[in-house]
């Protein structure tokens, strides 16, 4: 089974930390036996600086487009646009 990749896109913005945080918990710790997620054992991370436009698709790109889950959090007035 191939294993999926996540990109998790954040800055110092509080949207985008609560972005990270929703997903540190529902996808990186126990959950109900019900849980409509799937959750993560073996975990890979890596920074990238740049303009998030470029660094999100960039990463997507490395992963020859096989992210299974982006996570973004914005608060509309950056430059996140594309």
């Amino acid at each position: 089974m191939d294993k999926s990749v996540m990109v998790v896109g954040i800055d110092d913005s509080d949207h985008s930390l609560y972005a990270l945080e929703w997903t540190l918990k529902h996808l990186f710790s126990p959950a109900p036996e019900k849980s409509p997620f799937k959750l993560v054992k073996d975990v890979k991370m890596e920074g990238i600086e740049g303009d998030p436009r470029n660094a999100l698709c960039d990463a997507v790109d490395k992963h020859n487009n096989n992210a299974s889950v982006l996570v973004v959090g914005s608060h509309g007035y950056g430059a996140i646009k594309r």
